[in-house]
């Protein structure tokens, strides 16, 4: 009878500390606050939750007068997922902020709608909030035309601050509006910024070269793909160098974007950055040159780990050249150096070289003013 009893204690118990358990997640899930649904910048402070509580019923009542179709809440969960990059489920509240901004993107979970703000002085549009939710809950044609039309830098923020790489015709209208030689425009589109870190998203590069560039690669490292996205990364890449820090995990970064290079023949931007950053192809080496099978192949088979020094002699008729600080005639001058004193070749940049003297200094000297040894 006692062991009876010890048993059925036993079991009442361990019920009771389950549904403790169970209770306080239920208590957690509910005090876990969205990050972005309350707004402050300045003198401008907004909690999201109690306006669009107070707007709510504007809003339905603005886009039912487009006869709009709501989704069902797997659709909508589902869809707020894959554009967004954001789990509904994740959160109690009714209002869910999708990013940090003043006019944001907003989930209203008992509408199953995004709310966008067109203007805060102007009556809400039911025009853009109809068009905009059926071309993300439905990939309305009509609606993504309209879209282009009216409101284009909607569709660009998809891809921009979501890092959407879903729809082929929202890529392909974005990518024709990004400007491929700005760094600032390059960095927004193949970056995402989260957790005070700049992330990499390798799959929107891998997009670039198959949407805007038609998937081209190059053949051998003698021809190039001449197209200003893969230009502009050589700067992409000293900025990560320079400030890495703000990236995460910078070294693997770097040599994706190398790998990028690779592919696209322009393998002098390669030759530089890893002649001035020469600790770089130790850790390319330790690590397997993270996958890159590409540029793996460049630097072990053109590049080379014994890579061959190329020497130049100064031939200036005054009897000495400039070495310089900078590739400009109007630098600051580190040394004269004697005609027929020789120098390392380090790399070139147009009509200057940078080389290293006996001395192991480095600076810049005119092209014209050194001669190849044979």
């Amino acid at each position: 009878m006692k062991r009876q009893q010890l048993i059925i204690a036993l079991i009442t118990s361990i019920f009771f500390a389950c549904n403790s358990q169970t209770n306080d997640n239920k208590n957690m899930k509910n005090t876990n606050q969205p990050p972005y649904n309350k707004f402050s910048e300045g003198e401008v402070n907004i909690d999201f939750d109690t306006t669009i509580e107070s707007k709510r019923k504007d809003i339905k009542i603005a886009i039912d007068s487009f006869a709009y179709k709501y989704p069902s809440t797997k659709l909508f969960d589902q869809k707020i997922s894959e554009y967004y990059n954001f789990n509904m489920s994740n959160y109690d509240n009714n209002v869910l902020v999708l990013q940090p901004s003043l006019m944001p993107e907003i989930a209203i979970k008992p509408l199953n709608i995004i709310y966008i703000e067109s203007d805060g002085m102007l009556p809400i549009s039911g025009e853009l909030l109809y068009n905009y939710n059926q071309y993300v809950f439905y990939n309305s044609e009509k609606s993504f035309v309209w879209l282009k039309d009216n409101n284009s830098f909607l569709l660009k923020e998809l891809v921009t601050t979501y890092g959407n790489t879903h729809d082929k015709d929202l890529l392909q209208f974005v990518f024709h509006k990004v400007d491929f030689n700005s760094k600032i425009e390059i960095q927004e589109l193949i970056f995402q910024y989260k957790d005070s870190k700049y992330f990499l998203r390798t799959e929107m590069i891998n997009k670039i070269r198959a949407i805007a560039y038609n998937g081209k690669e190059a053949s051998s490292f003698s021809d190039v793909i001449n197209e200003d996205f893969y230009y502009t990364l050589p700067k992409i890449i000293d900025k990560i160098s320079i400030n890495q820090a703000l990236y995460n995990t910078p070294e693997k970064s770097i040599a994706f974007l190398l790998n990028e290079l690779a592919k696209s023949g322009i393998t002098g931007s390669i030759d530089s950055y890893l002649n001035n950053n020469s600790n770089f192809l130790k850790i390319l080496v330790d690590q397997n040159y993270f996958d890159n099978a590409k540029l793996k192949e460049y630097v072990t088979v053109i590049y080379t780990l014994e890579k061959k020094t190329v020497l130049v002699q100064v031939i200036d008729k005054d009897g000495y050249t400039n070495l310089r600080k900078s590739p400009n005639s109007k630098s600051e001058i580190i040394q004269q150096i004697k005609t027929g004193d020789n120098l390392e070749v380090i790399t070139t940049d147009g009509d200057w070289i940078l080389v290293k003297t006996n001395e192991n200094q480095k600076g810049y000297v005119h092209k014209t003013k050194v001669a190849d040894l044979k």
